[in-house]
């Protein structure tokens, strides 16, 4: 998921998250996030795709950047 944070009450910083659901429970866990070391602020258009070797295509929207994430939270590529 790719949370922009508007209209939160914390400062502009945009981030992705995975989480965990328990449906019977009715709870979540978050279980992995990448922000971009807080610098990254997009307030529409930005997304996450999920790899199949557990990597993350991150989209920051508007701020015009694509970011390649492995597993461990490592960029391997930028593009802006």
């Amino acid at each position: 998921m790719f949370n922009n944070t508007l209209g939160e009450d914390t400062p502009a910083a945009s981030y992705a998250a995975q989480y965990t659901l328990d449906e019977s429970a009715g709870t979540f866990d978050v279980t992995r996030t990448f922000d971009d070391d807080g610098s990254s602020y997009s307030y529409v258009l930005g997304d996450v795709d999920p790899q199949p070797d557990g990597s993350w295509l991150v989209n920051w929207g508007t701020k015009g950047a694509v970011q390649l994430i492995d597993d461990k939270n490592e960029v391997l590529w930028d593009i802006r």
